[in-house]
């Protein structure tokens, strides 16, 4: 009996382990979205409106689906309180 908790315990273990963790801000929907036809990721997208727009806060960021495209909407505050928001297709990384 103990041999078979453990067992089930080393396997409980181990299946956790190859789950990779989603953002906290990451919807299912999003997750979707970006596994079926993004070639840069959330994160790139942010890095990328990063190096753009320099100094900023990122407030909230999602993937969505705009006609047959998925697109990064990332919301920013700027060094100046400026609140923006930003696209960048999830395709190419251009910044809309």
């Amino acid at each position: 009996m103990m041999r078979a908790l453990a067992s089930l315990v080393v396997i409980l273990v181990l299946g956790a382990a190859v789950v990779p963790a989603a953002p906290a801000h990451a919807s299912r929907d999003t997750l979707r979205i970006a596994a079926d036809d993004a070639r840069v990721s959330l994160s790139e997208a942010i890095g990328i409106v990063k190096r753009r727009f320099g100094d900023v806060e990122i407030l909230k960021a999602e993937t969505k689906r705009r006609g047959e495209r998925a697109e990064h909407r990332i919301r920013i505050l700027t060094a100046d309180g400026r609140v923006r928001d930003v696209r960048v297709d999830a395709r190419t990384g251009e910044i809309r």
